[in-house]
């Protein structure tokens, strides 16, 4: 999903919306489609510890060792 298609469910859906759509790839397995759904959810400046934790983990899996951390310690 690009951002457009991000940003027009935002206009659309509620912050619970964008979690529960991220929550619900990743847990289907499509990472990649799920980190940019955490990404966009805390771009906009919301925070949620499933968020942060499953971002961590993509992040740790993608071998970002420094970025894993950030959103575990967050």
């Amino acid at each position: 999903m690009n951002k457009k298609n991000i940003n027009n469910l935002f206009l659309s859906n509620s912050k619970e919306e964008i979690l529960r759509k991220g929550l619900e790839l990743h847990s289907e397995g499509k990472i990649k489609e799920a980190a940019e759904y955490y990404q966009f959810f805390l771009e906009k400046g919301f925070i949620d510890h499933r968020v942060l934790i499953n971002y961590g983990v993509i992040k740790k899996q993608e071998r970002n060792l420094k970025d894993a951390i950030a959103f575990f310690t967050k």
